[in-house]
């Protein structure tokens, strides 16, 4: 690689990395956990239309601050903005003026139902001329203000403004899908489309969307083209056939009761002409794996395959909101395998690829003419590296590591796969201690959340933090998993507590005879889904494990249902029906596998761990399993995350969560 250019950039990262040594020496008792929860120091990084300043999420001092470098000016002084106490999701430029930002911040508020704990978003808008920042859509009444809408194009030619979606009770705007089934006539709100003013924050409705809109496409001048609804079982695709001026029904689809939509509309093509009328959806096969397809405007048929792999999903796109075009598909377990349909950007992709070969590198932000461009450079053993591509001058310049103090950290990071009794293969992977994988070790089982996630190759903190402790941790991709196809996903419909917690047991009993783990000394760990698969391995398989640590857990599963049902609706209350069973129907084979209902089968002691602000598993969850487990007369703790969410975003909290976890666990089962 090219020896740095940007000095004064790596002496901020040394300058980090001594905080961060500093902050870890005054707290000795706490030094690894403090290292490995500790939020990272540079959480996202974008590069201006015009190359020329980076925006960074930067976390410094227990506070996160918008900072703000001018790459033509490296001597210059940074700009940093603090952002307080809210929470930090996402970065984005709009035009070579405004940074938008994407923050949340918990709140509990009376309702009509009574007190509801809810996660609140908003855009802000920071102006580097002026210097002064407005919160988006937050002088509008008659909003939900948990919606803070989706940025669907920046609009470069009005550069004050940019275009979003919204849910909000009321829209009154032309051009809408028009009355359908699911709308009716006399339908107000949904979904919608919105030009807010950048300055002041002010929104105003273009598209009236209705309750059942989801998608929404449009052209260069932000207008919309194509407009997608679905209630949950039936799918109408709305478009701007050419010639015409208001969208008009192109598709309709019936589907069976608690299916996701058949497509996910993205956008038109890079590269395409403007007044192309092809625009890329994600595709859902049945049976098979998601595939991306171009749609055509004027009759909503599918025009061609655009990417596809038979063994792996294609699990995203890359989305320029500056042009409202797809630059790129990915697939989530084959990442070599990335489609571009914008021929710069896979050039240097290619480049990048033979420049770093030791990493998985990808383009995560570039100017309008991809002559400076944000490389993310993600490895198995150390955390994600930002890097500087210049294109004049030819060179690939180290900009800084995400956690400059866990830079040198090494594990052993492999694939780890077997074949389940009934065929199914299962892949996961094994962290451990340098110079130790495969040895008979104290093995930590971390399955994932969602259950509809997956964990890759990546470095991964939790199970990075494990390992340096002396632990082999087994992360596995259990049926029901995502990236793999539409059949591995439905595999784990109703599985809960059965074939899903038999993926990961028998991964687990593979590891024993393979002789890579120590059958006397195993515990399992886990955050959401993963929290439920620990309480379930301690009551479903209780001497399995010697240990369990839940984190932000479900324990009842009829419950579970239910508040979704009242949270979210009747299409969110399908959903997991569909998933995991109807409360009412299949409530007796749902008690069967809820650890709190079961609390008297449990073997293993438990630690359970919850944010008090939880707002996807509530709080009850654990603490009406504590309750369970102290009427049985088992052994458990409970945790509470004081201020905590269901995403553990504070870094106090991700530090309290692992110190307490590893004294749990050295406990149990030793060092």
């Amino acid at each position: 690689m090219p020896g740095s250019k940007l000095a004064w950039l790596i002496g901020l990262s040394a300058i980090l990395s001594a905080l961060s040594a500093s902050t870890v020496a005054a707290q000795p008792n706490q030094a690894s956990a403090a290292l490995y929860g500790a939020l990272p120091t540079i959480s996202d990084a974008e590069i201006s239309p015009n190359g020329e300043t980076v925006a960074m999420l930067q976390y410094v001092g227990g506070r996160t601050l918008l900072v703000l470098y001018n790459l033509k000016e490296p001597g210059a002084q940074p700009i940093g903005v603090a952002i307080g106490d809210l929470k930090p999701r996402g970065l984005y430029w709009a035009g070579d003026d405004y940074v938008l930002i994407l923050v949340s911040t918990t709140r509990t508020d009376q309702f009509t139902t009574g007190l509801e704990t809810l996660e609140y978003y908003r855009w802000i808008s920071y102006s580097l001329k002026s210097g002064k920042s407005v919160g988006l859509f937050s002088s509008d009444v008659g909003f939900a203000i948990t919606s803070s809408g989706n940025l669907i194009h920046t609009l470069p030619e009005s550069p004050d403004e940019a275009l979003f979606a919204r849910w909000t009770g009321r829209a009154r705007a032309g051009g809408g899908g028009g009355p359908t089934r699911l709308s009716g006539r006399n339908a107000t709100g949904g979904y919608s489309l919105f030009k807010v003013n950048l300055k002041n924050g002010r929104g105003r409705a273009t598209s009236a969307g209705t309750p059942a809109a989801i998608d929404w496409v449009v052209d260069d001048a932000g207008d919309a083209i194509m407009l997608a609804e679905f209630d949950g079982q039936e799918y109408n695709l709305f478009a701007l056939r050419p010639g015409e001026k208001r969208m008009s029904l192109a598709k309709r689809l019936e589907l069976p009761k608690g299916a996701l939509a058949p497509y996910t509309l993205f956008g038109r093509l890079a590269g395409a002409a403007s007044d192309d009328v092809e625009v890329a959806a994600l595709k859902r096969r049945p049976g098979k794996t998601d595939i991306l397809v171009g749609l055509s405007l004027a009759t909503g048929e599918e025009t061609r395959v655009l990417a596809s792999d038979d063994a792996s999903d294609v699990t995203g796109v890359r989305y320029n909101q500056n042009t409202a075009r797809v630059e790129a598909a990915y697939f989530r377990s084959a990442p070599d395998k990335a489609v571009f349909f914008d021929e710069a950007l896979g050039k240097k992709s290619r480049q990048l690829d033979k420049a770093l070969p030791d990493a998985l590198a990808s383009v995560s932000s570039t100017s309008t003419d991809k002559k400076s461009m944000i490389v993310r450079a993600v490895y198995s053993d150390r955390p994600v590296e930002l890097m500087i591509y210049d294109d004049e001058k030819k060179t690939l310049d180290f900009f800084s590591s995400t956690r400059p103090e866990l830079a040198e950290d090494v594990t052993d990071r492999r694939r780890f796969d077997y074949v389940a009794p009934d065929g199914l293969k299962i892949e996961g992977y094994v962290t451990a201690p340098e110079g130790k994988w495969g040895q008979r070790l104290p093995l930590i089982v971390l399955p994932h959340g969602g259950p509809a996630g997956r964990d890759t190759l990546n470095y991964d903190w939790w199970a990075a933090f494990y390992a340096a402790n002396g632990y082999a941790v087994y992360q596995p991709n259990f049926r029901g998993s995502s990236g793999y196809g539409e059949a591995f996903t439905r595999a784990g419909y109703g599985e809960w507590g059965r074939k899903m917690q038999d993926d990961i047991t028998n991964g687990v009993k593979k590891l024993i005879a393979d002789g890579a783990a120590d059958p006397d000394r195993i515990c399992i760990v886990g955050a959401s889904y993963g929290g439920y698969a620990a309480l379930a391995g301690a009551t479903l398989t209780p001497d399995l494990y010697k240990c369990a640590v839940s984190v932000n857990g479900v324990s009842d599963l009829p419950k579970m249902i239910g508040h979704a049902a009242t949270q979210e609706g009747e299409y969110a209350a399908t959903y997991w029906e569909t998933r995991i069973g109807s409360r009412f129907r299949d409530e007796e084979e749902l008690i069967a596998v809820s650890p709190e209902r079961i609390a008297d089968r449990a073997g293993p002691p438990i630690l359970l761990i919850h944010g008090e602000d939880d707002t996807v598993v509530p709080f009850y969850q654990s603490e009406n399993m504590a309750k369970a487990l102290a009427a049985a007369g088992k052994e458990w703790e409970l945790i509470r995350l004081k201020g905590e969410d269901h995403w553990l975003s504070s870094g106090e909290t991700r530090t309290a969560m692992l110190r307490e976890s590893l004294r749990f666990i050295k406990s149990r089962i030793g060092e």
